[in-house]
């Protein structure tokens, strides 16, 4: 929620020059064009001061907010002032360790992604007039809901051609640069499910814990805090939220349960849009830090796929495992995330260990059942012809196998060397 022009009138005043008393007095007066200062000024910036040691230039909304609370406000209210010059500082980037973009205004934003300004405003829905709007014409997205497969329905937000163009332009060009943790092996180019299932091969136990609706219980609050912590000012990284985050209409979720109505009414990462992988790892760099930290003190390895959570161990870690969950659960929660408890799982040497569909208990590898079915399609396909094994109605079967053939080369070389002969054997329909 913006707050009131009159907040932020006066709080882009106080910005607007040197952080001392009487500089933010005199252009908090000349912002209302007061020509005698009353009292409550002074008390207003004495507030503001004793809240920021440092002016927050790139947090004008938060300083307007506080303003709001202060005890100082109702006299505000009572004179009833108005703000007559909106008093504006130049917006500059905040210098991080980052390599992105210099853009500092919405209008520099707009010049950066290639389209007017209107239209990015559009874009970013800022009055969410998306959510509301009654045909699905006038939104940004369109809609899927899927099942899930233990149960329930997840939606996928699918963002239209325009706006999904967009957000790959803002991860191509502002997020690519920055690096998630290195235990986020998801999303991530040049990682792949191998590298996150190989540090935990040939481990006494296994521990994977699931987060729950990973995308959604990212808030566009917290998005807002990576852009800004990238360096941008407050304009411009409400603005790349905008375009980044989204809210889903209420015919669209009335079907499903209260808890995923509530949690996606909200503005959150959507699931299906470009950026949402790469925001969501760098929102979860805090649990990331401290799970690693965990796992270096109990001497185990931690590693993340998207919302799947695996540590792995010795024999000491196995005692343990069940104090790791609780403790592994009280950190995802206070750092924003729910975990699934259902999909806990401690996995011990005596039976298959499973990491991202890979069983680990050696090396990883496919599962034999996965590994049979495969090799009994290409020696089917090869006897009795590529109709028969095209149960699904798969549109190109032939790309769709030599892709499963690829997948296996990544993680098994060797079995994949005895597979490619029965591949090759196979004649295609011309």
């Amino acid at each position: 929620m913006k707050p009131t022009f009159l907040a932020a009138g006066i709080a882009s005043a106080m910005l607007a020059g040197e952080w001392a008393e009487a500089a933010m007095c005199k252009r908090v007066a000349h912002a209302l064009a007061l020509e005698v200062r009353p009292p409550w000024i002074r008390t207003l910036v004495r507030f503001a001061r004793k809240q920021f040691s440092e002016p927050p230039r790139d947090a004008r909304d938060l300083l307007a907010f506080w303003l709001v609370a202060s005890d100082a406000w109702p006299r505000v209210l009572a004179a009833r002032v108005r703000v007559r010059r909106f008093v504006v500082d130049q917006p500059e980037m905040r210098r991080t360790r980052f390599v992105v973009p210099t853009i500092e205004t919405p209008g520099d934003l707009a010049a950066f992604l290639g389209i007017d300004v209107r239209t990015m405003d559009a874009l970013a829905d800022a009055r969410r007039l998306s959510r509301f709007a009654p045909h699905e014409r006038m939104r940004h997205y369109r809609y899927r809901i899927v099942p899930k497969p233990n149960g329930g329905e997840r939606v996928i937000e699918i963002p239209k051609r325009r706006l999904k163009g967009v957000q790959r332009d803002i991860l191509a060009r502002v997020l690519a640069d920055v690096p998630p943790h290195g235990c986020a092996i998801g999303f991530r180019r040049g990682r792949s499910v191998v590298d996150f299932a190989r540090p935990h091969a040939r481990r006494d136990v296994v521990v994977r814990v699931d987060l729950s609706s990973f995308f959604q219980n990212v808030s566009a609050r917290r998005v807002d805090a990576i852009f800004r912590a990238i360096g941008y000012p407050e304009a411009v990284a409400r603005t790349l939220t905008g375009l980044t985050t989204h809210a889903v209409p209420r015919d669209v979720s009335a079907a499903l349960g209260f808890d995923d109505r509530m949690r996606l009414a909200v503005p959150h990462l959507p699931q299906g849009a470009p950026t949402s992988p790469m925001l969501a790892n760098l929102v979860a760099y805090g649990l990331d830090v401290r799970l690693d930290a965990l796992a270096r003190k109990l001497g185990a390895t931690y590693t993340r796929y998207a919302d799947d959570l695996v540590f792995s161990g010795d024999e000491e870690l196995a005692r343990a495992a069940d104090a790791l969950v609780v403790e592994m659960m009280a950190i995802a929660m206070g750092e924003g995330f729910v975990v699934n408890a259902r999909k806990t799982r401690i996995q011990r040497r005596s039976v298959r260990q499973c990491v991202g569909g890979l069983v680990v208990n050696d090396r990883p590898r496919w599962r034999r059942a996965e590994r049979e079915r495969f090799e009994a399609i290409l020696v089917n396909c090869a006897r009795r012809g590529v109709e028969t094994q095209n149960r699904a109605n798969v549109p190109d079967f032939r790309a769709h196998l030599a892709g499963r053939l690829a997948w296996l080369a990544q993680v098994d070389p060797a079995e994949a060397a005895k597979m490619r002969p029965l591949f090759d054997a196979i004649r295609w329909p011309q």
